[in-house]
């Protein structure tokens, strides 16, 4: 009889068949809770995917709204620009405003309208590009309370860039 091995449980088991059995429950625990994390981990890197999408379009739009692009050019810009949206979907809000001399601060936002052949942004005069796109979630009613989403799981992802006349 060895004196120095471990006596066995209630049910005649080893520590080390016991460790065993509990390595076999801590496998199936993680399993468990990874396939519980990774539709959180695909809803958020698809949010990250269009966000990033929607701030490249407006990047794109906003530079050519800076080299006088009429309105009409510029949504042009958001359907040839919009990869992985469906530019169809994107909302598009083009603004401009001016310095006041007088009060020595930037006048009120006036949308942007066509003048001719450009936009009728002045020189230097700050033009805002604003996208808005309605980004439905995949899991619905689990991530949409988490996202503050609509009633259709939906939440309006924005992108603006501000940036001059040239």
């Amino acid at each position: 009889m060895d004196l120095l091995a471990e006596p066995p449980d209630a049910i005649g088991r080893t520590s080390t068949q016991r460790s065993d059995d509990t390595s076999g429950a801590r496998v199936v625990l993680l399993v468990v809770a990874l396939l519980l994390l990774l539709p959180g981990m695909i809803e958020f890197g698809l949010l990250v995917q269009t966000t990033k999408s929607l701030n490249h379009v407006a990047a794109q739009v906003a530079e050519v709204a800076a080299a006088g692009a009429t309105p009409a050019r510029m949504d042009a810009q958001v359907v040839s620009c919009a990869s992985g949206i469906n530019p169809m979907r994107i909302s598009c809000t083009y603004l401009r405003r001016s310095w006041d001399q007088a009060q020595e601060r930037w006048g009120p936002w006036r949308m942007l309208r066509a003048k001719g052949a450009e936009n009728d942004a002045g020189a230097a005069e700050q033009i805002r590009v604003r996208l808005e796109y309605p980004h439905k979630l995949i899991l619905g009613q689990l991530s949409g309370r988490l996202l503050d989403a609509s009633e259709d799981h939906t939440v309006v992802l924005q992108a603006t860039v501000d940036t001059a006349r040239r």
